[in-house]
Formats: C-alpha cells, structure tokens, sequence
C-alpha cells in the first residue's frame, strides 16, 4: 500500500456531500489544487514530468476545501471558525 505522504507536500481537507463521505469529510496530500469550470475539483501531485491528478471530486460533491493541520485536521489559517476551529 502506497504512503498517502508521497502524493503532495501539503494537507487539505475537502467537506463533502455525506453520500460521497459518511462524516462528510475527506484529507489528502496534494502540491496543488485547481477547480474547473464545470465546478469539480482537482487535486495534482507534482512528479517529473508534470503535475498528475491524485484526486478528482466532482461537481456538486463537495462545499468547500482548505489547508489542513496534520495535528487536528482544522483550517491552518482560519482563527476562529464556530464549530470547525477553536484557537
């Protein structure tokens, strides 16, 4: 099984509908993260040759996304967010 670390040097957490995720939630590594005009969103690892898709969530599928503590999973650059982060 393949390290999860060795997909992107950054952490991101994805809300998601709770059809696609029971807890609504879904963290990954990625190096970048793009949303297309059809509304889906795409996160790339970078490799040799180019960036690659790690994950691909289509559209309707999920809220919002942001970089992620790899402590709690909160929003690194959010102070206060009721009921997500508490600083």
């Amino acid at each position: 099984m393949s390290d999860p670390t060795n997909y992107g040097n950054f952490y991101w957490c994805v809300h998601v509908v709770k059809e696609l995720a029971a807890k609504g939630e879904i963290y990954l590594y990625a190096d970048h993260v793009d949303t297309k005009d059809d509304g889906s969103l795409w996160f790339y690892h970078k490799r040799e040759e180019g960036f690659r898709p790690g994950l691909v969530i289509g559209p309707g599928l999920w809220q919002y996304f942001y970089a992620a503590s790899i402590v709690d999973g909160a929003a690194v650059a959010v102070a206060y967010w009721p009921e997500e982060v508490d600083r």
